[in-house]
């Protein structure tokens, strides 16, 4: 395994044991302080229903003791902080296996920070210093900027703004950039520029911080909140009511968190060991996790763009860019506010069939002799099993528990081990030492790297979980005024996109730097409407295996029950059963417990289930029958029921003498470089970037089939440029396959040519009678690929690409065989030329990178090595010095000399873009995988030539 576990681990724990729970105890829960301070934090609504009727049990309606005990519930079973329902702990991994807290309630510390939605509800800081909105942006003559708009009490919707270029504006923004600035400072600016009356440039700035090109302090970024205050047992509610009186009882007035102390011991090494064991198994399940927008923003920007490099503000903007992830239209279709339109389903999804569907189908449906409910083995050396090849993360965490026979792992993954730990960071000066040295290690192992927190406000009172202290040494700020120094801001403005080999780079000019986005914080981005949050947080996942956890329902959807699935010690996924409205409709009209007991018998259940998830989990043990009747009642009014088995605990956490559900969260660093740097920037040029229908270059799309392109290419495409010649300065075609099956013919023609060449192209195609044949003509603007060619050699590409284009329609017609072998023998004729030496060590370069793209697997090898050798005779005579060449290895030949200043490295990436796009047009279809087999019959030709000339 590539990771390493750090020594120091994060305990989350209910408040309560899990041992002392007792539905039937809820009358004396009610009158715990610490369960009403709970409540309080949690719900002042519910707190104040409670307090009314004195926190007697008698008192409250069936709705309301309900509801206090789903509280009692998970304050006993739920680990995960919540208010001050569940705690946290640093520790460390220790050899004897226990974790012992310090007993008693007074040795708590009860964290807390005012909570965001209250400072939003009381202004709270309204009188400090402004700020330029981070996400201003200039496109042409306007300034655009994004605002972020209150939404009821919950969210923000953000809106798309703009201005005019206006002089006072360019002015001010330039005073503003990267400082904050007083009220009186910006009025007087105003009156110096301006000329006018206080009274205007009054008014003025108030327009700036209505429309929130100005930010005020209370808009500041999540990131950078001061530690909180500790206070002493029941004095919550007292503390709220006197010094936050001026806002509503149901607005929360603090964001907080329980700390309990450490007494002794640690989770034992030998978990280490069965995690690490579980881990290695994890990464040959797991794919790497690419967000599907991502995926799509990537292959737009690049069909748009090409390599150039792009403010990112102007890359995601919907008119001047790609908008990202369908959030072009948000905010414009506000009549159908609290609208619950169901999500609609991709008709006609189907399943990809790989390895590990066909593992886990073996090891869990084929094994006859398995019971249906019975548990599922997996094995990390199992030969069925391709070793995971992905890059890891340079740093991840996994969640587990400790049964009473196994250990649970109940997540693993992430972009970065800062994401979990994160939120704790402002009540914890140890958890926060812990996630700067996590980040100090991802930098570490990462040196041409920078990382860069996000500051983000997203949805009022669920900030509080992005709130966190400065843990990387740069901040991203967004809609929020940053609270770190100029120097270390990224603004969005001063970011750039390009892509290369596919791959999206975000990178600074003003640290000539390639930049990694974190968010570190559990906060769901994917809740957010904005575009550019969502893409940077998305953009954390590229390239790495970052989701690592199991769960079977993700490979085999729709199934109603999911059996537990376990390696060694560790359980990787609990059994799972979804149940419809219509098959608990009968317990439910029973509503007895012998109903139940039937039930479980039917479906397998076992005698302890989990309801629910996130934070309305929770638990039940169906044969105690205060808690059968409890959950009887949870299922009513439910739509699809979820449940999971629930392992009881073992008491490898305790608190005196009691056992607590502990939950813990290890952390892993990878000390290999997950990420390329920057490569070099190229050299801007005074060459046009586009070329309109109308100007010199005519770009024209024919879509077709493939069958029918080679048609098109031979008896038209030919005979019509042969006898335009006269006209035309240049041409190249190039084979497409987005949006369908076309060919782009770009043509510079002379001037005034434009209409006469599209009329003589249109009557070839009529006179041929192959006008059915092409099922579109359209006309595009060219956009020359100036980063991946190089400005000063781009006319000289264009030369190969014409060389290319006419080489490549002579093989149309010729054999299969005949056909590979003249684009084989002219590929390396291109290679020869660029480098002078035989290509050996670039084409095995090349040949391992296309192995790689295709996931070659033993059987592909295999097979390959069977074709090469089937064409070993045929590569003895490769032509290289064919005639036909000649053309084309001149114009290689030019670019070679003319590319004396460019790196190793720049040369290779051209000399592999020139003969990829060589085999493109040499080959109907499948060109990427032509290609592979090119350059690996070229790598193994090659050095076997070379051996038979050694001495």
């Amino acid at each position: 395994m590539d990771y390493k576990f750090r020594e120091e681990l994060f305990l989350r724990a209910p408040a309560y044991s899990f041992a002392a729970y007792d539905p039937g105890r809820l009358p004396e829960v009610l009158l715990d302080k610490a369960f009403q301070d709970a409540v309080y934090l949690a719900s002042p609504g519910f707190y104040r229903v409670l307090e009314t009727k004195a926190f007697e049990h008698g008192k409250l309606n069936g709705k309301e003791r309900h509801t206090a005990l789903k509280y009692y519930n998970r304050m006993s079973f739920r680990p995960v902080p919540y208010g001050s329902f569940a705690s946290f702990t640093n520790l460390k991994w220790d050899k004897s296996g226990t974790t012992q807290l310090k007993a008693g309630r007074s040795k708590g510390k009860l964290h807390l920070l005012p909570d965001m939605e209250f400072l939003q509800a009381t202004g709270a800081e309204a009188s400090g210093k402004l700020a330029l909105n981070p996400l201003l942006y200039r496109v042409g003559g306007q300034y655009r900027y994004i605002r972020s708009i209150p939404r009821g009490t919950k969210t923000y919707e953000f809106v798309l703004g703009a201005i005019d270029a206006e002089p006072y504006y360019e002015g001010l923004f330039k005073f503003l950039n990267g400082r904050l600035a007083g009220i009186e400072e910006l009025i007087a600016y105003t009156r110096g520029i301006t000329g006018c009356g206080e009274e205007e440039a009054g008014g003025q700035l108030e327009f700036m911080i209505s429309e929130q090109i100005l930010l005020l302090p209370q808009q500041r970024s999540p990131i950078g909140q001061a530690a909180g205050h500790r206070v002493a047992k029941g004095s919550v509610v007292k503390l709220a009511r006197k010094y936050c009186p001026q806002v509503g009882e149901a607005i929360p007035r603090f964001y907080t968190a329980l700390e309990r102390p450490l007494l002794s011991g640690g989770p034992a090494f030998a978990v280490q060991d069965a995690l690490g064991n579980a881990m290695v198994l994890l990464q040959k399940l797991s794919a790497p996790l690419v967000p599907a927008a991502l995926q799509e923003f990537t292959k737009a920007f690049e069909g748009h763009f090409g390599l150039q490099q792009v403010p990112l503000l102007e890359a995601l903007d919907p008119d001047t860019g790609i908008a990202y992830g369908g959030l072009a239209g948000v905010g414009l279709a506000g009549g159908l506010d609290g609208l619950p339109f169901p999500v609609a389903e991709t008709p006609g999804a189907s399943l990809h069939w790989t390895h590990v569907h066909r593992y886990l189908f073996a090891r869990w449906q084929q094994d006859a002799g398995r019971d249906k409910y019975a548990p599922v083995q997996l094995d990390a050396d199992d030969t069925a099993l391709p070793a995971g090849a992905a890059l890891l993360p340079p740093s991840t965490s996994i969640v587990f528990r400790e049964t009473e026979e196994y250990i649970l792992l109940e997540q693993a993954g992430g972009a970065t081990a800062t994401a979990m730990a994160g939120r704790f960071s402002p009540f914890s000066d140890t958890t926060r030492r812990l996630c700067r040295s996590i980040a100090a290690q991802e930098q570490a192992a990462n040196p041409g790297i920078v990382f860069a927190d996000i500051g983000q406000l997203s949805a009022l009172h669920t900030d509080n979980i992005n709130r966190r202290r400065p843990i990387y040494p740069y901040e991203i700020p967004l809609n929020v005024q940053s609270s770190m120094p100029g120097s270390r801001q990224l603004l969005p403005g001063g970011l750039y996109l390009s892509v290369r080999n596919g791959e999206l780079l975000l990178f600074s000019k003003k640290l000539d730097k390639r930049v990694m986005p974190r968010l570190a914080t559990a906060y769901n981005h994917r809740n957010t409407q904005l575009s550019v949050f969502r893409f940077l947080c998305d953009l954390q996942y590229q390239g790495t295996q970052a989701a690592l956890a199991f769960d079977p329902e993700q490979y085999f959807p729709g199934l109603s029950f999911y059996p537990r699935f376990y390696t060694g010690r560790v359980i990787l996924s609990l059994a799972k059963w979804h149940f419809t409205p219509a098959e608990l409709r009968p317990l439910l009209n029973a509503g007895s417990e012998e109903a139940l007991r039937c039930f479980r018998r039917e479906y397998g259940l076992p005698q302890r289930v989990l309801l629910g998830g996130g934070d309305q989990q929770l638990a039940f043990d169906l044969a105690h029958a205060p808690e059968a009747s409890f959950f009887l009642e949870c299922l009513k009014g439910q739509g699809q029921v979820t449940l999971q088995e629930y392992l009881l605990p073992g008491r490898s956490v305790k608190c005196g003498y009691e056992p607590f559900a502990g939950q813990f969260l290890a952390f892993l660093h990878n000390g290999r470089a997950s990420y390329r740097p920057m490569p070099g920037h190229v050299p801007q040029s005074g060459m046009p970037r586009a070329f309109p229908p109308g100007s010199t270059w005519l770009y024209l799309k024919l879509y077709c089939t493939p069958v029918s392109a080679e048609r098109l290419l031979t008896e038209v495409f030919r005979p019509v440029l042969s006898a335009q010649s006269a006209r035309l300065a240049n041409w190249h075609f190039v084979r497409f396959t987005d949006s369908g099956h076309h060919i782009r013919l770009r043509v510079k023609v002379k001037a005034g040519s434009n209409v006469s060449f599209i009329e003589s192209l249109q009557k070839a195609i009529r006179e041929a009678g192959l006008e059915h044949l092409v099922q579109e003509f359209r006309a595009d603007t060219y956009r020359p690929e100036l980063e991946r060619y190089h400005p000063k050699l781009m006319e000289l590409a264009e030369d190969v690409f014409r060389e290319s284009s006419g080489l490549a329609i002579s093989f149309i017609g010729m054999g299969d065989t005949q056909r590979f072998h003249f684009a084989l023998a002219s590929a390396h004729a291109m290679i020869v030329a660029f480098l002078e030496n035989d290509g050996a060590a670039f084409c095995e370069i090349m040949a391992e990178s296309f192995l790689q793209e295709h996931r070659a697997d033993k059987a592909l090898k295999i097979a390959l090595g069977n074709k090469f050798r089937g064409l070993r005779n045929l590569l003895g005579g490769t032509p290289v010095k064919e005639p036909a060449f000649h053309g084309l290895i001149e114009t290689m030949s030019n670019i070679r000399d003319a590319a004396t200043s460019l790196g190793a490295q720049a040369k290779q990436e051209l000399l592999g873009s020139l003969v990829h796009m060589h085999l493109n047009r040499c080959f109907p279809a499948e060109q990427r995988k032509q290609e592979l087999l090119v350059y690996y019959s070229l790598s193994k030709y090659l050095r076997s030539l070379t051996k038979r000339l050694q001495p």
